[in-house]
């Protein structure tokens, strides 16, 4: 009888978690549509050439990783994303806006040829890449206006909530998942042990093949990470997300704009040398 009671409690206890989880969820689904978030999202597709043998080239299209933009600079937009996505990559990048779908997924009626399709989006630019961060900056010119997505000021604490907008093989465009941050500090990621190893946070939002590069966001709908990748149980189920933590994206912005500065900088004195030469004299 008791254990029956027990069962019964357990039971009630998690359709209310479940219930008051759904909620939150819906509240922070609302506030993503009201503020147009999704709006700041982008699906980059690589294009590049491919042999095919005997002095024979294709082109091949990818479906695409995910990116964030964070911020603008006259009509240039510059995007957040991982490295490895582009990562020794020679061939061109276009970008998809947020209503924009992939060539695949167009009505047989609407595809008049992969390539021109293509080649009509903005083509981006590998702006600034840092392996030690996994992180990249693409830009891309547009007249448009898009809303940014600000960095947050501090890292998510275990168990925040988070959502994330990515663009995941085999599911809609920004699709939206929702979840926790699952460490209570960062841990150790990469494909080497011993190499090129970044420490990262982890949350539980499902992300898939296509949402390297997206944003995790928080209940600010403030940048707290970029997905890196994730991971699977033995049965090849989504288990967790891994992601860049907002700290260590702050310096690698920072990294890049101080790469800018000192471009300007070294330009600036070399055009004007002979202004400048009587100061060392």
């Amino acid at each position: 009888m008791k254990k029956g009671l027990i069962f019964i409690m357990l039971f009630f206890l998690i359709m209310l978690t479940g219930c008051n989880n759904n909620q939150k969820n819906e509240t922070f689904k609302n506030l993503i549509e009201k503020h147009e978030i999704e709006k700041s999202t982008v699906l980059i597709i690589k294009e590049e050439v491919v042999s095919q043998g005997n002095g024979v080239n294709a082109i091949s299209y990818t479906n695409g990783f995910s990116g964030v933009i964070f911020d603008k600079d006259k009509s240039k937009y510059l995007i957040l994303t991982s490295y490895h996505t582009v990562e020794s990559f020679e061939g061109n990048l276009y970008v998809l806006l947020w209503n924009v779908p992939r060539y695949n997924d167009l009505d047989n009626k609407d595809k008049k040829g992969i390539e021109p399709y293509y080649e009509s989006k903005p083509k981006a630019n590998i702006e600034y890449t840092n392996i030690k961060y996994d992180l990249a900056i693409l830009s891309f010119s547009l007249d448009d206006e898009l809303p940014l997505v600000e960095l947050a000021d501090s890292n998510p604490e275990y168990g925040t909530e988070i959502a994330v907008i990515s663009n995941p093989e085999n599911r809609e465009r920004n699709y939206l998942s929702f979840g926790k941050i699952t460490t209570k500090k960062p841990v150790p990621f990469g494909d080497d042990k011993d190499k090129d190893q970044v420490n990262i946070i982890e949350h539980s939002a499902y992300v898939g093949s296509g949402s390297s590069g997206s944003v995790l966001l928080n209940n600010d709908l403030k940048i707290v990470g970029i997905n890196l990748g994730g991971s699977t149980n033995l049965f090849g189920s989504f288990k967790k997300g891994k992601a860049m933590p907002v700290n260590r994206i702050v310096e690698f912005v920072d990294l890049y704009n101080k790469q800018w500065l000192i471009l300007y900088l070294d330009n600036f004195f070399f055009h004007n040398i002979e202004a400048y030469m009587p100061l060392f004299l």
